[in-house]
């Protein structure tokens, strides 16, 4: 079950082919289990890789081993790398970088989702295989600019610090259903009254850090706006091309955004666009 696709069609087995590797699946799909590893391992092998699902789930008759099972098939010849997909350093399980970083050589997490920083693709590990990586030519273009640098930076000291929810994906993440529901009337004080009508306030439910743990929901609000005569396609078009931008979704053929992710300086901009709908 991991042999995983990500958004824009990028998929493991591509990059590995990429790479000039011979990916080598092992187990089944709901069932893998430490032996089909072992079975694997040929003195060819140099590498174990063990990918988190990161936008996807599976329940039900599944078993797979551990990070800290895995981690004993390592030696000399062969390393084991963890891609993490989403950089969470607060939950205490086996998909927390610290964990991971017990266990495996290297560990691959991106800087933004549950990080909290700008996209990047960060990999951590044992010092001399980040030296090793560092001098490879490759590196010098992928690398990132200062200001890439500063930003993650800045997230991270606000982490060891225990400041991380000041970061604004955490403060999105915790906030309580009173506040967001407190913005949302403040949002129809905003409307004009021949709008209010096509405004319905919904409860709804987002995804946790972008989807990083596609089996964790957090309960929400939001507005369905429904105007006759007014597609969901033309009034997401409109919502997004203000000065502003209003980026929603569509469900069940009407336009829909929560209100978990909706600043509360943004709100001004959310009533502009929707008050603009209505002419």
């Amino acid at each position: 079950g991991e042999l995983i696709q990500i958004g824009g069609g990028f998929r493991i087995p591509d990059i590995m082919k990429q790479a000039g590797c011979q990916l080598v699946e092992v187990g089944t799909t709901n069932i893998t289990e430490l032996s089909d590893y072992k079975n694997a391992i040929t003195p060819n092998t140099a590498l174990i890789l063990s990918a988190h699902r990161s936008n996807f789930y599976m329940r039900g008759f599944t078993q797979s081993p551990t990070l800290q099972q895995l981690s004993a098939l390592k030696n000399d010849a062969i390393m084991l790398v963890k891609d993490l997909g989403s950089g969470n350093l607060i939950f205490n399980n086996e998909d927390n970088v610290a964990q991971a970083l017990k266990f495996a050589d290297l560990v691959c997490f991106s800087g933004d989702k549950l990080l909290g920083a700008c996209q990047a693709g960060i990999i951590a590990g044992k010092k001399e295989l980040i030296a090793k990586l560092k001098k490879d030519p490759l590196m010098r273009i992928v690398r990132v600019d200062k200001i890439t640098y500063f930003i993650i930076q800045e997230v991270l000291l606000k982490y060891a610090n225990n400041q991380h929810s000041a970061l604004m994906a955490w403060s999105f993440m915790k906030q309580d259903l009173q506040t967001i529901d407190k913005k949302i009337k403040k949002l129809f004080k905003k409307l004009k009254n021949e709008v209010k009508p096509h405004i319905h306030r919904i409860n709804s439910k987002t995804a946790f850090g972008g989807g990083a743990m596609p089996d964790k929901v957090l309960p929400d609000y939001g507005i369905a706006i429904a105007i006759d005569g007014k597609k969901a396609t033309d009034i997401a078009t409109h919502m997004v091309s203000q000065p502003v931008p209003i980026i929603g979704y569509i469900q069940n053929d009407v336009f829909t955004i929560n209100f978990r992710t909706i600043p509360d300086d943004d709100i001004g901009s959310v009533a502009d666009a929707i008050n603009s709908l209505v002419l």
